[in-house]
């Protein structure tokens, strides 16, 4: 989940409740309600993307920039390993990032995953 806030002339996406997310992977996580969307999802580690119809090169330019935030934020979640109670959680995280960057970088798996999901209402 995430707001969109508008500040200092330019958007700032907010991420938040992050226990029902696969990033997290919280024993008691439940997938919400998907009214209206393309595809469903059965477990909190799949994804499904959302998001509205945008302009094409708006879209790629997002795309872009976190392409190439890739390090950094792979980075951070090296940081925080020392306060996941167990290793392998971080690396779950860390994996489930690194998925998200598989769909970004790849020309078909982005179209299949993201601009087909697009919705209009």
């Amino acid at each position: 989940n995430q707001k969109l806030l508008f500040t200092d002339q330019k958007y700032v996406s907010i991420p938040y409740d992050f226990d029902m997310s696969g990033l997290v992977h919280a024993s008691y996580a439940t997938i919400s309600g998907m009214e209206n969307m393309k595809g469903s999802i059965t477990k909190v580690t799949q994804r499904v993307y959302k998001g509205y119809k945008r302009d094409e090169n708006l879209v790629e330019e997002v795309r872009r920039q976190y392409i190439s935030s890739k390090e950094a934020m792979l980075e951070v979640i090296d940081n925080l390993k020392v306060y996941f109670q167990n290793p392998s959680q971080c690396e779950k995280a860390k994996e489930f990032v690194v998925g998200f960057f598989k769909v970004l970088e790849d020309d078909k798996k982005f179209k299949k995953y993201i601009v087909d999901h697009t919705r209009t209402r």
